[in-house]
């Protein structure tokens, strides 16, 4: 044995020593203090602490080569000597430090942090006094500069957490605040440098920054951020200046009346005083660091949403009114500055718009920027424009609103523009947030606001005229009389106007639709505008510009005339194919709005429509579908209908709305496509179930030659009632359907037990023999598949004599696909009686019994040690189906589901028991009820009851439920079962439930209980009035302080006051009721305004119940005094419940009046 392990002393010197390792031969000294600890036989007096003192000792020293606190060993040692040591280590903080200066040069950084973080916390524990705050505050500073060296990773952020934790615990203590804040103030550009290297550690940082710089006593008396914007670094270090004028906003606000405070003799009220000068320090802290960031737009547009966050900003005070105005005009003109500012410039424009509309003051320029801005930044241009909606609507000027969008769009599109430059303007506007759902909705929602009734107000006509006279101009431009010899259409720049400007229209007269006259008769904005309908003509729509004018006149018409409901002498166009997309648009849109009042359409729109919707990618689907298939389908002729339905297979990968297949001819037109060529499987499978005609499925069933591509459609064909048979009597079909399923296809697979079970319920028509039988080829899964159909007589067993698939592979645990697939072949054999040995049949071949090896306890195994993932609601589910396809024992498939529910809980299982248990409800809830009532089985109960009709077995289940020693899950249960079972609920057995919910009620079982008792007294009034008593007492205790319960209580409240018997003239109920009302006014103490808010409906229908019949007016004023018999105000807040008593009964009396109560 050598030296340093024969003795203690020998330990300590070879530790103790210069030199490592201690002698030429020896290993180096931690490798011996490892060793010396792994040996229990070796024994040295307070081993533990020995070596955890060497190890600290060991980090603490100056070290010539590498510091061994970058060993991973040493950090091991630790972690393993610490939880036996009986005495603190006292560690210095420099360790910290030095590990951090070390850890740039190491090898593994990410083993080692991982090791460190949990070394550190267990030799610097948390509450620990004996560092001051000076030392942490050098520790937090020190590490800045390395941490901005090392590469991130998530192994740094429980290490910078356990610093700024200690930082933050020692910090209340400290008495020299000043001089932490300038050691903070100091190390500012290695924290920007940090922060700006490590983003996940940007909150933990920088709170602990914010911490050290802006100390409550200081802020009072000296200038924060004066240190750190004295000398900024670099342009980086922007990037910590939001965040740290954030905390600092947060700093004021949350302790400004001690940072703020009001000499004696002022006479300003104190909360005025306060936030006078908390606004004040906001505004002059935010003044110093936007001259400091000048040309840096996205940190101020981070400062401006720091202030609006806050709330502080005040409209009227100049100086903020002045900095506002001068930071829009900053913004604004930076805007033609650099396009990839564009996106910032606007978010700072919005911010300011939500902030002072009138300080802001948006110009025309600005609109004209969100109006025709790139797609990356239109969500931000949609919020500017968005917030001067907001606001003319708010203050009643929507006319400025207008008037704004239409000059923007005159400077937008100026005549001296290059035509391709216009063109690409215009489609730019045409799809910005102009033309946006949300933002369109908006402005019509702002427009129908401003009509009254069925009137259209002088508003609202003074917007439409002001739209139809800048429309007029460009419109009456075109030259008239003779000296007009060719076609003539409008320039670009005009056409692009009169394309939005047309859209604003249509917008207003959509707005109006539920109008019906003008509220002034003198208005003159609609004829206005029939008038320049009526002389609006394009002679040339080849181009561009005619296309896009015409376009706007066929939609300026169409809204007219929806408006007006009458047609006029608009002629209806004829739909060309090779027209501009805006105009074929317009064109179809207006032809359907034309056929809708004439019930005719031209033949030649119908064929150029068709030709167009070719391209399924074409926009002019969407109207057809919404707008036009109802005319077509009896309007077209049945050629055109044909093609209809020849793309209509084509556009099968699109989604298909429910009015496509309500329509006769178009249907017709469909099941003769199918039926004129080979089938289309994905034109059968977006028809809907039972839409295809008897013969028209034949057809489709005789012609399916492959099954792997028919088998999804085929398996939901056999679900349908007249289907199945169908194909279980094609036997080349069934021949396909065996050998597909032969591979493991799950559509064939499915498809195959739907046909045996549909045979096996129709056996006397399946009277012809057929054989079938094939080997796999797969290596991998190598399968028998044998079909036989014997002469089907009349008894049983020879019905039964149809096997199906042999000699089936187990499957792995985590293919559960194949497990799926097992399952199902597992099912088919169950059904055709082919489990152990075969039966003795007339057949020539021998029938081969289906041999699998159990799967349901291996999967029971995986459930239990699998964590929760996207899987484990499946692999329950498989685990069930399972245990269900492999035994016919009720006690096994019972005990199997109460493992699956206690290793999954909370998944959505009942539907598989109720399916896998279907036929034996009854004999399984007997075996629920056979064992202790767990919260599983209770769960299990609960799903059987919901499928059980028989009466003997749901009392056996209401018993066992009650029999549980588990209040929650009892609760649960009758949660589940009492809206659809109620019946078969007795007197006891709610007195126990009651009994139940008052000794365990809490928040957990709060809501269940609600829910059980409105259910009871929707179903069983009568057990709700014989246990009144035991109900008030459990409602006198429901007052719940989360705002979650209050309204489910209340819809509680209000349905007992609705509860009647033929027996009682008035509820029995009312004689309670003050007991239930004195409980709430002892509870409202707690409750917040928005929970009362909650409970009015509930408490005003009780008031109302307690006071039909004069009954209340017994005590003086109306239910002053019903709550004195009952305890009302004999308790500590004595005064405070009769205040509000008072305050109850006062604002239910008023709610009579406004309808409300």
């Amino acid at each position: 044995m050598p030296a340093y392990l024969a003795s203690a002393s020998g330990l300590i010197k070879a530790l103790k020593g210069a030199s490592d390792p201690p002698q030429p031969d020896a290993p180096p000294k931690i490798d011996i203090a490892l060793t010396a600890w792994k040996q229990d036989s070796f024994h040295v007096p307070r081993k533990a602490e020995v070596l955890r003192d060497w190890v600290i000792e060991s980090w603490s020293r100056t070290h010539k080569k590498a510091s061994p606190i970058s060993e991973p060993k040493y950090h091991q040692l630790l972690l393993d000597t610490t939880p036996h040591c009986d005495t603190p280590a006292q560690a210095p903080l420099s360790i910290i430090s030095s590990f951090f200066q070390s850890l740039p040069e190491s090898q593994d950084h990410i083993t080692l942090l991982d090791l460190a973080s949990r070394s550190f916390a267990s030799i610097y524990p948390p509450q620990q006094l004996s560092h001051k705050p000076e030392a942490w505050t050098d520790v937090y500073t020190s590490i800045l500069h390395p941490l901005s060296l090392i590469s991130p990773c998530p192994q740094l952020t429980p290490l910078i957490e356990l610093i700024t934790s200690r930082v933050t615990e020692a910090l209340p203590s400290a008495p020299n605040g000043k001089k932490l804040s300038t050691t903070a103030a100091g190390s500012f550009p290695s924290f920007c440098k940090a922060i700006s290297t490590h983003p996940s550690l940007t909150p933990a940082l920088t709170h602990t920054f914010s911490l050290l710089l802006f100390q409550v006593p200081l802020l009072s008396t000296t200038d924060p951020l004066q240190p750190i914007l004295s000398h900024l670094p670099t342009q980086n270090s922007h990037t910590a200046l939001p965040l740290l004028f954030s905390n600092l906003v947060e700093t004021y606000h949350q302790h400004r009346y001690s940072i703020f405070t009001q000499a004696s003799s002022s006479i300003v009220a104190h909360d005025v005083f306060v936030a006078t000068k908390e606004r004040e320090a906001v505004r002059l802290a935010l003044e110093r660091i936007l001259v400091k960031v000048e040309g840096d737009y996205s940190t101020r547009s981070s400062l401006w949403k720091t202030i609006e966050s806050w709330g502080g900003y005040m409209e009227r005070e100049p100086a903020w009114s002045q900095m506002m105005h001068s930071e829009a005009r900053i913004t604004e003109d930076a805007l033609s500055s650099d396009p990839s500012l564009l996106g910032t410039l606007l978010d700072t424009l919005a911010t300011l718009e939500r902030l002072d509309h009138d300080q802001a003051k948006l110009s025309s320029n600005v609109v004209r920027w969100c109006l025709a801005c790139p797609v990356s930044h239109r969500a931000t241009a949609s919020t500017v424009i968005s917030s001067l909606l907001r606001f003319h609507q708010l203050t009643h000027s929507l006319p400025t609103f207008f008037s704004l969008l239409l000059d923007s769009l005159e400077g937008l599109f100026t005549p001296d523009l290059p035509e391709d430059i216009v063109t690409s303007l215009y489609k730019l506007t045409v799809d910005g947030p102009l033309t946006a759902r949300t933002l369109r909705q908006d402005i019509i929602q702002s427009l129908r606001s401003i009509c009254v009734g069925k009137g259209r107000t002088n508003v609202w006509n003074e917007i439409l005229g002001s739209v139809v006279s800048r429309l007029t101009p460009l419109v009456n431009s075109q030259p008239t009389g003779k000296k007009r010899k060719r076609s003539w259409a409008p320039t670009t720049h005009a056409a692009a106007l009169i394309g939005i400007h047309t859209r604003l229209i249509c917008y207003c007269l959509l707005a109006a639709s539920s109008t019906t006259h003008d509220v002034d008769a003198t208005n003159a904005s609609i004829p206005a505008l029939s008038e320049l309908i009526a002389g609006w003509a394009n002679d040339n729509t080849d181009t561009f510009a005619g296309a896009v004018s015409e376009a706007g006149r066929l939609r300026t018409a169409r809204s007219v005339e929806k408006l007006l409901s009458s047609q006029s002498d608009t002629p209806t166009p004829i739909l060309q194919t090779q027209a501009v997309p805006e105009l074929s648009i317009e064109m179809t849109r207006f032809i359907f709005h034309c056929a809708a009042f004439t019930q005719s359409i031209n033949p030649k729109s119908v064929d150029a429509l068709l030709d167009i919707l070719q391209d399924i990618s074409s926009p002019l689907w969407q109207i057809a579908i919404n707008q036009g298939m109802p005319l077509l389908d009896s309007l077209a002729t049945p050629t055109q209908l044909q093609r209809l339905a020849m793309l209509i297979a084509k556009r099968t990968t699109q989604p298909t709305p429910a009015i496509l297949w309500d329509l006769p001819n178009i249907k017709d037109a469909v099941q003769s496509q199918i039926t004129a060529s080979p089938p289309d499987y994905l034109l059968l499978n977006a028809c809907p179930p039972s839409y295809l005609d008897r013969k028209v499925k034949l057809h489709a069933v005789e012609a399916t030659q492959d099954i792997s591509l028919g088998g999804k459609w085929l398996d939901r064909l056999a679900s349908e009632h007249d289907s199945s048979g169908l194909m279980s009597r094609d036997t080349k079909l069934l021949q396909r359907v065996v050998t597909i399923a032969a591979t493991g296809n799950p559509s064939a697979l499915s498809l195959l037990g739907k046909l045996v079970s549909s045979m096996i319920v129709n056996s006397p028509r399946n009277s012809s023999p057929l054989l079938c039988k094939r080997r796999s080829k797969s290596t991998s899964r190598r399968r028998r598949t044998v079909l036989t159909f014997l002469s089907y007589a009349s008894t049983l067993p020879q019905m039964l004599d149809l096997y199906a698939i042999t000699t089936l592979a187990s499957p792995s645990i985590d293919d559960l696909d194949a497990i799926d697939n097992r399952n199902v072949l597992c099912k088919a054999g169950r059904w055709l009686g082919a489990e152990g040995e075969p039966r003795s049949t007339t057949s020539p071949l021998t029938l081969e019994a289906h041999q699998t090896e159990p799967l349901g306890p291996r999967l029971c195994a995986a459930l239990m040690n699998a964590s929760k993932s996207s899987n484990q609601s499946r692999l329950a589910q498989l685990t069930l189906e399972t245990f269900a396809t492999e035994t016919n024992d009720i006690q096994k498939i019972i005990a199997a589901a109460i493992v699956v529910y206690s290793a999954a809980p909370g998944l959505t299982l009942d539907s598989t028991v109720q399916t896998i248990l279907a036929g034996q409800i009854p004999e399984a809830i007997a075996c629920c009820a056979s064992i202790p009532a767990s919260a599983p089985c209770l769960e299990i109960l609960a799903a059987l009851c919901m499928r059980c009709n028989d009466p003997t077995a749901l009392r056996e289940a209401v018993h066992a439920a009650l029999s549980s020693t588990s209040d929650h899950s009892v609760i649960g249960f009758f949660e589940k079962i009492t809206e659809d079972k109620a019946s078969a609920l007795q007197h006891d057995d709610v007195t126990r439930l009651l009994s139940v919910i008052t000794e365990s009620l809490s928040p957990l079982t709060l809501l269940s209980s609600i829910n059980v008792i409105t259910a009871l007294a929707r179903r069983r009034p009568d057990l709700i009035l014989a246990n009144l008593p035991e109900v008030v007492d459990v409602l006198a205790i429901m007052f719940s302080t989360r705002p979650i319960d209050a309204l489910p209580l209340s819809r509680l409240l209000v349905a007992l006051t609705q509860m009647r018997l033929k027996t009682h003239e008035i509820s029995p109920l009312a004689k309670h009721i003050p007991a239930i009302l004195v409980a709430y006014v002892r509870a409202a103490a707690d409750l917040h305004l928005g929970v009362r808010r909650e409970l009015e409906p509930g408490l005003y229908a009780l008031c109302n119940l307690v006071t039909s019949g004069g009954r209340a007016h017994a005590r003086g004023r109306e239910g002053e005094g019903l709550g004195i018999p009952f305890g009302l105000g004999e308790g500590s807040g004595g005064e405070g419940e009769r205040e509000l008593w008072a305050d109850l009964w006062q604002s239910w009396n008023k709610s009579r009046y406004m309808g409300q109560g």
